[in-house]
């Protein structure tokens, strides 16, 4: 075949060939070959040539005609698969012009999925996974400085318009970066977000978190607002935050939800309370002894059996755990109820252990 009979030369020839059976069979031999040459086809006029010869240079992978692969990025596309090997090409090379690079594409005429790869991309720039973000392969990467990504994403933010045009789903991706990056750049956009009903609960809550870490007690105003939100999700993590704002204010505020409002406000309140520990005090030791677990919602009863395991009240959250120790599976019937969908399917679909 031509892999046995050819020089790498004169397969490299042969993409001035008109056929587009020959120029795709040029390209798998190059492969095989593991030529760096077959970067020549990253530039044939043919779609389904140009994907080849990214696989080809990223899957192998081609170190040498990788960065050719990541020059890719200023070419106009929608190809996913290409998109995704091109990124990656860059987040890999990990320099502050590649950095940039990856950035660019939030101003480009690409898929918001390809917009969120690249956020997300940046977001883990200093310290990237040990697996390929493609392929999955076990492809380590040393840690690097996040001042590049930092940068490249202080400048998109500069660049108004194209925060402006994204979607809601780039937007508050894009707004949590930031703040993890510690860029202040981003707080006036994030307080005007926090209640835009555009945006769902869940990101709405986390904008008010960035906010939190952005703009530390300058937040409290926003905080306090948030509390009377619609949404339950925000009020439960507007009372979390309160807490590290205003400890003794928060304290009153997760206690007023410890029976009442909805499953999340509930369990965030259980949760946040037993993890102050000792030094503090919360009460919730006290309504912890006096609770009869027949009395709390189901959907919160293993909350509270945790919460006195957390608070070390072993005694306690055994004399509640008795009544089901007759029962066919005992104390897991705590788990029918309030879970997190979201969050089970989150953890099914992404968690790489």
């Amino acid at each position: 075949g031509l892999l046995g009979t050819a020089s790498e030369a004169e397969v490299t020839a042969l993409s001035a060939d008109t056929r587009r059976s020959v120029r795709l069979a040029a390209v798998l031999v190059l492969r095989r070959m593991k030529s760096p040459q077959v970067a020549e086809y990253l530039s044939d006029a043919d779609p389904l040539i140009v994907l080849e010869a990214a696989r080809a240079i990223h899957d192998m992978p081609i170190p040498d005609a990788m960065p050719t692969l990541a020059g890719l990025i200023h070419s106009p596309t929608r190809d996913e698969a290409l998109l995704r090997r091109v990124l990656n090409a860059n987040y890999r090379m990990g320099g502050a012009e590649q950095a940039t690079a990856v950035a660019s594409v939030l101003r480009a005429d690409v898929p918001d999925v390809i917009k969120r790869e690249a956020i997300d991309m940046l977001g883990h720039w200093e310290t990237p996974s040990n697996r390929d973000r493609v392929l999955g392969m076990w492809r380590p990467l040393e840690s690097r400085s996040a001042d590049p990504a930092r940068e490249a994403i202080r400048q998109v933010l500069l660049n108004g318009d194209a925060v402006a045009a994204a979607s809601t789903d780039v937007k508050a991706d894009l707004i949590e970066l930031a703040a993890n990056l510690g860029l202040k750049e981003i707080v006036t956009s994030v307080r005007q977000s926090i209640g835009n009903s555009e945006f769902d609960p869940t990101q709405r809550a986390n904008m008010l978190s960035s906010l939190v870490a952005l703009d530390g007690s300058m937040a409290i105003g926003d905080v306090t607002n948030s509390l009377q939100d619609a949404s339950a999700v925000v009020r439960s993590r507007a009372r979390e935050l309160l807490l590290e704002l205003d400890p003794k204010r928060g304290v009153k505020e997760l206690r007023g939800v410890l029976t009442d409002g909805q499953t999340i406000e509930r369990q965030s309140a259980w949760a946040a309370l037993s993890s102050m520990g000792e030094a503090e005090d919360t009460g919730v030791r006290t309504v912890l002894k006096e609770l009869d677990l027949e009395s709390v919602p189901a959907d919160t009863r293993l909350d509270v059996v945790e919460a006195a395991r957390r608070l070390g009240m072993d005694e306690v959250a055994a004399r509640m755990l008795q009544p089901l120790q007759d029962l066919p599976y005992g104390e897991r019937h705590l788990t029918v109820l309030g879970g997190d969908p979201a969050r089970g399917e989150e953890i099914f679909r992404n968690n790489v252990a």
